[in-house]
């Protein structure tokens, strides 16, 4: 299909295609399926934890544990790629297809080879060329998905590309990042009520100007799915550091996603939320939730990512934007009109990013 060529000054984005590979599902719609199902993958390791018990992680068990945290992102990332562009748009000639990748922060683990998996993915797909940006590499963690929206949002709307991929690659279930979990007090166990379930995965999205895509380039079950808002900010007081978070950060986030020009002061109609299962994430939303309760659902429906995948890290906006899309089909079919759901993404380190998607008529 051809990309049009008309536009607004009210743009919002349109998702185009979608990719995903995870523990629970190779692709995206297994991975909603399993998701939906309440499905996962949570596995013992062949780390042990403080109390000598095996660590456990959200992991894809086929891979050899002896695998580097490089070579686990690259598994994951490459048929995600290829998923998400087995029917890519048909571009200009000589237009390269520019990519944000959320990748992981620096305390999140071992260290990994960002050269080698751009590498792999534009060897993945030969006929396709991709523009890695310098600016592209987004290592913010479960916030870097709305970063690389924002900067997509951007670069979309300066007319200097038809098209954006948009790519979250993390894994924190090799041995060197599991060991370092543990010797952080990350991990969830006997002695660590509070602690994690480390996961891994990738997953892609195209997106476009909504004003470009031609009308039968519908996603989402089949029903057109577009990125309202977006909003980022940062908290003070975050997860690496000692004062108690008062969510002034993400509470800030959630009123300016509310006053968005394009989100028309309107109730969503789900949440979908990054938290890892510890307690500084819960309690970091409740606080941001009680200042901002006119812009969610009442009674408050919401779905963790963690249930089904442990801590996604960088994986976790794109799984969401997944799951928003046949949550968002699911009421659409009950009740009829547009439906929106809320995602939304804080790092250790304190970056935050929230978006308002929409499925509509």
């Amino acid at each position: 299909m051809r990309l049009a060529s008309t536009s607004t000054n009210s743009d919002t984005i349109s998702v185009l295609a979608m990719g995903l590979c995870t523990p629970v599902g190779l692709t995206r719609p297994t991975t909603i399926a399993a998701m939906a199902a309440g499905l996962n993958q949570f596995t013992e390791s062949r780390v042990l934890d403080d109390e000598h018990e095996p660590v456990r992680a959200s992991m894809l068990t086929a891979l050899e544990f002896s695998l580097t945290r490089t070579e686990r992102m690259r598994t994951f990332a490459v048929p995600a790629l290829k998923e998400c562009l087995a029917n890519h748009v048909v571009m200009s000639a000589n237009e390269r297809i520019p990519v944000f990748l959320a990748l992981s922060e620096e305390q999140s683990g071992s260290s990994f080879d960002v050269d080698q998996i751009e590498a792999s993915l534009q060897e993945a797909v030969p006929d396709t060329p991709l523009d890695f940006l310098p600016t592209g590499r987004l290592m913010s963690g479960r916030a870097g998905f709305f970063e690389g929206l924002s900067m997509a949002f951007t670069l979309l709307k300066s007319r200097r590309c038809s098209i954006v991929l948009l790519g979250g690659i993390d894994s924190m279930c090799d041995l060197k990042s599991l060991v370092h979990l543990v010797e952080t007090g990350r991990t969830l166990g006997a002695g660590n009520i509070d602690g994690v379930i480390p996961g891994e995965g990738a997953g892609f999205a195209l997106l476009s100007l909504s004003s470009k895509v031609p009308s039968e380039a519908v996603f989402g079950n089949g029903k057109p799915l577009r990125i309202l808002g977006v909003t980022r900010g940062n908290e003070q007081h975050h997860f690496h550091q000692k004062e108690p978070n008062l969510a002034h950060g993400l509470a800030d986030v959630f009123k300016r996603l509310y006053q968005h020009p394009l989100a028309g002061k309107r109730r969503v109609d789900h949440l979908f939320s990054c938290q890892t299962g510890e307690t500084f994430w819960e309690h970091e939303f409740t606080k941001a939730y009680l200042r901002n309760p006119y812009l969610f659902p009442e009674p408050l429906r919401a779905d963790l990512i963690a249930e089904s995948l442990g801590d996604a890290g960088s994986v976790s906006g794109m799984v969401q934007l997944a799951m928003a899309s046949h949550a968002l089909k699911k009421l659409r079919d009950r009740f009829g009109g547009s439906r929106r759901a809320l995602l939304y993404g804080s790092s250790d380190m304190g970056r935050l990013g929230a978006c308002i998607v929409e499925s509509f008529a």
